[in-house]
């Protein structure tokens, strides 16, 4: 298995898809610290602000943390290197417990490495605005004032949210074989299904993934979308992606190859 496993990270860290998206992202961060810094010009961008910007930067890693698992098997179905790998190994079961865990570890390494990118561009702009700014509001910092133990905590829940998603991905391309499936569903989903529940099934709302994923993101934040606690939305969560996955294990296992 962990043979397995470990061909499946090497495969995925090869993929030109994955480093030019991570580029592309990198680039994207710098462009916004440079724009930041230029037009703070009353030094009025804080620590609080870099947070509150990472929380903005979630649903950009959701929807990379979506690619990377729905790529990690949809590109295989169009080459058909899944039938090659089954020769080689054919245990099904493992084979996809393998590419599942590899697509969510890969998912989770990328995001992690996105949010050190853009910690280490924001923070220094944060560092060098005018330390004699006063809050408009005294007593803003004062309510919740910014520490580093919530900023990781904050950085931890996204990468959670990112890798589930990237569970989702990876499922529905397992049973749409192919990419484009996974994220056309996942579109259908969020736009169509969720609206109409929320629309004629208002007290369903709470089971949604977009209000447990939001619930996640912004943890004890107050105001927030009323649903469960933040541990129970990601429970939630991660048994609607198992449940996914398993239904996805059917599918491939029963699947004809040739």
């Amino acid at each position: 298995m962990m043979r397995l496993f470990g061909s499946e990270m090497t495969r995925l860290a090869s993929r030109r898809l994955l480093r030019w998206t991570f580029v592309l992202f990198c680039g994207a961060i710098l462009l916004i610290g440079v724009l930041v810094f230029v037009n703070d010009s009353n030094g009025t961008f804080t620590e609080r602000d870099v947070q509150d910007a990472l929380m903005g930067l979630s649903l950009p890693l959701l929807m990379l943390g979506w690619l990377v698992g729905a790529s990690a098997i949809g590109a295989e179905w169009g080459n058909r290197t899944v039938s090659a790998l089954l020769t080689w190994e054919p245990r099904r079961t493992r084979v996809l417990v393998a590419k599942a865990a590899a697509a969510c570890g890969t998912a989770a390494l990328l995001v992690v490495a996105l949010e050190i990118v853009f910690t280490a561009v924001m923070m220094p702009v944060a560092w060098a605005a005018d330390p004699t700014f006063v809050p408009v509001d005294p007593s803003f910092e004062s309510i919740d004032p910014f520490s580093w133990a919530t900023y990781a905590a904050t950085a931890g829940r996204i990468t959670l949210v990112s890798v589930l998603a990237g569970a989702f991905g990876f499922a529905l391309a397992t049973i749409g074989k192919n990419t484009a499936a996974a994220l056309g569903g996942g579109m259908a989903y969020l736009l169509i299904v969720e609206s109409l529940v929320r629309n004629y099934l208002p007290e369903s709302s709470k089971w949604l993934l977009s209000t447990n994923i939001i619930r996640v993101i912004e943890g004890g934040a107050p105001g927030g979308v009323e649903a469960y606690t933040t541990t129970g939305a990601a429970s939630v969560l991660a048994l609607y992606a198992v449940g996914l996955l398993l239904v996805a294990l059917w599918f491939f296992r029963r699947r004809e190859m040739a």
